[in-house]
């Protein structure tokens, strides 16, 4: 595995790193395609724009974790207490809206499948 330095906003240089903490800094905005990047040899320089795949975008998402994972807790849990809440105010109707929170609870199984799918694929492809 090859490990890297780079320089910083303060012109320090930082290191070693794995090319995934690179792709984090990146995903931060703590590097940009600009800064400078040298193997742990230091035989190779270039610029982080430079490094394969370190601006992946759907990587950069799983490091910054994807709100839309938050977003999706959080309606389903409103939408189960919303249920129970109408379930003792209006006991017919709970059949009916139970099947919200089944539909997203399916939605949020169906995102960390496709999420995990998406990050073996990426990384049988390296």
């Amino acid at each position: 595995m090859t490990s890297y330095f780079y320089t910083d906003a303060n012109g320090q240089k930082q290191g070693p790193v794995s090319k995934r903490k690179l792709q984090i800094l990146a995903a931060r905005g703590a590097i940009d395609p600009n800064t400078p990047v040298e193997t742990f040899d230091g035989r190779i320089r270039l610029s982080a724009g430079q490094l394969p795949s370190l601006w992946d975008r759907s990587l950069a998402n799983e490091s910054s974790g994807a709100p839309y994972w938050g977003t999706t807790v959080a309606l389903t849990l409103l939408t189960c207490l919303l249920v129970f809440l109408g379930a003792l105010l209006f006991p017919p109707i709970v059949f009916l809206a139970a099947a919200i929170p089944f539909l997203l609870l399916m939605r949020m199984l169906f995102y960390i499948e496709s999420h995990l799918r998406s990050i073996r694929e990426h990384y049988e492809n390296q």
